[in-house]
């Protein structure tokens, strides 16, 4: 079985209230994800305005097609990289909450936002915890 297709099954039972939650972190940490790429710019999605930011990102590419309906520029990285390196990193350069949401027209649609235990505790909103 594809990582890709663990994944999606690891959000569709976590979101059936039968799945870990630690099982969907870790089979997202070993997945690739896909983002959609502007230029030399990562689309964020502010909502609520000023609250913070949300990073689509994909399971895969047919995924991305179907939420994006166009073609774009893109690319992939590991959930772990994501999620250590460059979530961080984009904190750090707004100063704003920066969360993830996983096939955000999906079905088995998955927010990761920026909490200790799935981020860095360095950049995880305080108080939060998965």
């Amino acid at each position: 079985m594809g990582e890709n297709v663990a994944l999606i099954n690891a959000c569709r039972a976590l979101r059936a209230g039968t799945g870990e939650t630690s099982y969907m972190l870790s089979t997202f940490r070993r997945t690739t994800v896909y983002a959609e790429r502007l230029d030399n710019a990562i689309p964020v999605r502010d909502h609520p305005p000023g609250e913070g930011y949300w990073l689509p990102v994909y399971s895969s590419l047919q995924e991305m097609a179907r939420s994006v309906q166009t073609e774009c520029l893109y690319f992939s990285l590991t959930g772990a990289d994501l999620l250590d390196d460059m979530v961080p990193s984009m904190i750090r350069a707004h100063g704003r909450a920066v969360a993830v949401m996983l096939d955000p027209l999906a079905e088995h649609a998955m927010a990761l936002p920026p909490v200790s235990g799935i981020v860095p505790d360095d950049v995880a909103v305080p108080g939060g915890t998965r």
